[in-house]
């Protein structure tokens, strides 16, 4: 009994945004200049968060009111940074068809047959048999 084959509970985060969104969401990954911002992000929100709470808690010289806003930045910078979100996502790296570099002979190791070896040792490299 309980719940049938096939049917899901929508979760909190489906209701909020729609399922269309998350998959959305979840299909791309950030990008390298997103990668950058969101690093930024990172260290800005969680710096911020322990400055003010560290004077905060230094005023009233209570320890957990500095602990609580450096959990709440932290909350904050994974709900922020965490999530692929579109402004991390602006500028996708062009990648290559693999199918297209493979018959076009830019990838050699993709190559059906024998195995492309590298150059032959360098004559001035001692051997290892010493040891």
């Amino acid at each position: 009994e309980g719940q049938k084959k096939g049917v899901t509970c929508p979760t909190m985060l489906e209701g909020l945004l729609g399922q269309a969104n998350i998959k959305k969401l979840t299909s791309e990954g950030i990008d390298f200049e997103g990668q950058k911002k969101v690093l930024s992000y990172y260290h800005w929100i969680i710096n911020v968060f322990a400055i003010i709470g560290f004077g905060i808690g230094f005023v009233f010289q209570d320890f957990m009111i500095t602990a609580g806003f450096v959990f709440a930045g932290s909350a904050l910078a994974l709900a922020v940074c965490l999530p692929p979100w579109e402004m991390f996502r602006k500028n996708p790296f062009p990648w290559k068809d693999p199918k297209v570099l493979k018959e076009n002979n830019v990838i050699p190791w993709l190559q059906e047959g024998p195995s492309v070896s590298g150059p032959p040792p360098s004559k001035g490299v001692k051997s290892l048999k010493r040891l």
